[in-house]
């Protein structure tokens, strides 16, 4: 059975537990203990269409078309130059500074050429390896930049490199008690409503991988430690080295691809909460009990301590979660403003049977207006309330 049938297979008897969960998953938190009842939880979220995209001031993301040869260089000048011409001139009119590719371990697909999509359609894997960060010198008009390198001839696409932000919802923390925020409800209601303990009885989670793409995990967490994805070959490795090859050094726990090292510990707590709604520890008599409470968590951190980040490095989280056989990728965090790279990132992981699911916001907005929840082969999750 290939690698792809098998991942897909021993997601069945979880996908439609961990499907569900994101539409919940704002409803109770990881740190459970730490959180007494009518304790003030104020959590900030994006409503609706922003009415004016955010993005890096002076990047821009450049897909180089496959008949080109990339050969990067510094010239006398300081100006980064690709070996073509006509955006060597490019290049040289906007003050280009710095020329890197994104996804570093990215090569052309050569086995796996194509794949289908949800819709059942044939398509291509997209090839990751021509996608590259530009950054330019300070003041420049972005927008207008990127409509000129989206007309030459040797560039697929181009884009800003922008901000995507997380989504919050709500906050309660206890599995068996009601009303500890003066609601005559249960606190995890949730849980509750999508009849979780029956799914238990089929299965917890087990030998699924879930990479948690947010503000990092905090992986010493009483609830949550047992839990996190350890990469075994880095672990028994030898520090400083890359002992698995993937371009990650003493990437143990993961990686924290906004800060560029290999601690992607939790400076924020979104991450975390969202890693305890999939998979709290369960049956050890503190907290809250995760959705899947005997899956692993995979602490992928793509956004900041102030809960934004920037597509650059969302985009390698997921390259990073497909490449390093997660099973699921959540992503409960989005933007306005379409991102052809993250869609060829998505479709990247799809083609190599990861399940993405996504958040649709809490604005109760159109979720063909957020992305990556507006995706194709994204499952895309709303929230609801204890009424339905």
């Amino acid at each position: 059975m290939s690698k792809v049938l098998k991942r897909k297979t021993r997601l069945i008897a979880t996908i439609l537990v961990l499907g569900i969960v994101f539409g919940i998953s704002g409803y109770y938190n990881a740190n459970a203990e730490t959180l007494n009842p009518g304790d003030e939880i104020n959590f900030t979220q994006p409503l609706g269409k922003p009415s004016e995209p955010d993005y890096a001031p002076n990047e821009i993301i450049v897909k180089f078309k496959s008949d080109v040869e990339i050969k990067v260089s510094l010239s006398s000048e300081g100006i980064a130059l690709v070996g073509e011409p006509s955006l060597d001139k490019l290049n040289k009119k906007h003050k280009v500074i710095s020329i890197q590719k994104i996804l570093k371990k990215a090569k052309k697909p050569t086995k796996i050429k194509t794949f289908r999509s949800r819709k059942g359609n044939i398509e291509k894997v997209p090839d990751l390896s021509r996608i590259y960060l530009l950054k330019l010198a300070k003041g420049k008009d972005i927008l207008s930049i990127i409509k000129e390198y989206k007309s030459n001839p040797n560039v697929e696409y181009a884009e800003p490199n922008y901000i995507y932000h997380i989504f919050f919802s709500p906050n309660d923390p206890y599995y068996y008690s009601t009303g500890s925020w003066g609601q005559s409800y249960q606190d995890l209601w949730g849980l509750h409503k999508i009849e979780a303990s029956s799914a238990w009885d089929i299965n917890r989670g087990e030998n699924v991988v879930v990479a948690v793409i947010d503000t990092g995990v905090d992986y010493n967490h009483p609830d949550i430690g047992q839990n996190v994805w350890i990469n075994t070959a880095e672990s028994d490795g030898i520090a400083g080295v890359d002992d698995d090859g993937n371009g990650y050094i003493d990437d143990i726990r993961g990686w924290d691809f906004y800060n560029v090292d290999n601690d992607p510990n939790d400076d924020h707590g979104h991450g975390t909460h969202c890693s305890g709604t999939i998979a709290a520890v369960g049956d050890n008599g503190i907290g809250v009990v995760g959705i899947a409470y005997n899956a692993k968590i995979m602490a992928l951190k793509g956004l900041s301590g102030f809960g934004y980040g920037y597509i650059a490095d969302l985009a390698e989280a997921i390259t990073y979660a497909a490449d390093n056989s997660a099973d699921i990728l959540s992503n409960s965090w989005g933007g306005a403003e379409k991102s052809q790279m993250i869609e060829d990132a998505v479709n990247y992981a799809h083609s190599l049977g990861c399940v993405i699911v996504a958040s649709a916001g809490n604005s109760n907005a159109d979720a063909s207006n957020f992305f990556p929840a507006g995706i194709e082969n994204v499952i895309t999750v709303s929230a609801f309330d204890n009424n339905d």
